[in-house]
């Protein structure tokens, strides 16, 4: 197997592994010179399923926690601060005497959270992120896409992200527009199925992700 890696600003490197089937066993054969340092995050969609104390604390401990809190003033700007405690995540809000705990301020807020905290704790890493509009609020959802845009830029993060919503890919879209550099970062892929082809996977780039949308064509797969 012939493979490649580039990161922003490096050289791209190319490697060469290979998987040998004998009799008794099977044994891989790695290029010498490769070295595994990717890394991942799975985001639940269900926001109950998923624990944002360890990358918020990893973020606390590298001095980058302003950066969550403007990540999360972008989904809600009437949080002033935070502050991650044995018993939970603490939410200071305008015009409230006392912290709330993160998980009263409602799923959206929460999932997000975990979302940015994933994003921040891991640069040049891979977010997988399940089903994303489960817990959030539509009247979010641009400012969602943006957020995960410009923080995915920021640290370098590739995302991966699955929806049922039309209506989460309209704003996805409306995103985009707004922000037009966001264009070349987007592929869309959907699942279709047919009886002569079975399963197969169609890829959208961002004119014909676009155009798909205004026709009204099946996207939701």
């Amino acid at each position: 197997m012939n493979f490649s890696e580039k990161y922003a600003g490096q050289e791209r490197n190319a490697y060469q592994s290979s998987m040998v089937y004998e009799v008794s066993a099977i044994r891989n054969e790695v290029a010498p010179d490769y070295f595994e340092e990717i890394s991942a995050a799975f985001i639940h969609s269900e926001s109950s399923r998923n624990d944002y104390s360890e990358p918020i604390s990893k973020i606390v401990k590298e001095q980058r926690d302003f950066e969550l809190l403007e990540l999360i003033q972008q989904f809600d700007p009437n949080v002033e601060s935070f502050k991650l405690l044995p018993d939970g995540l603490y939410l200071s809000y305008k015009g409230l005497d006392k912290m709330i705990l993160a998980n009263a301020a409602g799923d959206g807020l929460k999932k997000f959270i975990t979302i940015a905290a994933a994003m921040l704790a891991q640069q040049n890493a891979i977010i997988l992120i399940d089903e994303i509009e489960n817990g959030i609020h539509y009247s979010a959802y641009p400012t969602l896409w943006k957020a995960l845009f410009k923080a995915a830029q920021k640290n370098s993060n590739q995302l991966f992200i699955t929806t049922h919503s039309l209506e989460e890919l309209k704003y996805l879209q409306q995103a985009i527009d707004d922000e037009p550099t966001f264009q070349e970062m987007l592929s869309v892929f959907t699942i279709n199925k047919s009886s002569k082809r079975g399963l197969e996977a169609l890829h959208y780039g961002y004119e014909s992700f676009s155009d798909a949308l205004e026709n009204e064509n099946e996207m939701r797969n």
